[in-house]
């Protein structure tokens, strides 16, 4: 009786791993360093995902290339100590930068399940 119990609790941890697995994909934190970079520069996730932005002492924003059809709304502002998060329900690439320090890029890639490769 232990086997059966043990194995059926390895297997439910293995989902809930692989669940576990499948979240981190669709939730992504980019920090807005006082380098003047966003790290890391390039994400990946799938429709529906959202990435946060994490914001220190320095202040900066999020702009969306206007181009960019689906695109979620942009972090206006200068914005200081604080974490502010955007979904992203369309696929396709999403270039942005700090309008605040121009040279700051970054591009969030959004794709359908089956691309990202998330699925059971």
């Amino acid at each position: 009786m232990r086997i059966g119990r043990s194995a059926a609790l390895a297997a439910a941890i293995g989902l809930a791993a692989a669940c576990g697995d499948d979240t981190l994909r669709n939730r992504v934190t980019v920090d807005a360093t006082e380098n003047q970079t966003f790290s890391p520069r390039t994400v990946t996730l799938e429709v529906g995902g959202q990435v946060t932005w994490e914001f220190h002492a320095l202040g900066h924003n999020v702009t969306f290339d206007p181009a960019a059809a689906g695109r979620p709304a942009d972090i206006p502002g200068v914005n200081l100590e604080v974490a502010i998060g955007r979904t992203f329900d369309t696929a396709g690439p999403f270039s942005y930068h700090c309008s605040i320090h121009p040279s700051m890029t970054g591009e969030v890639i959004v794709q359908q399940a089956s691309e990202a490769g998330v699925g059971y």
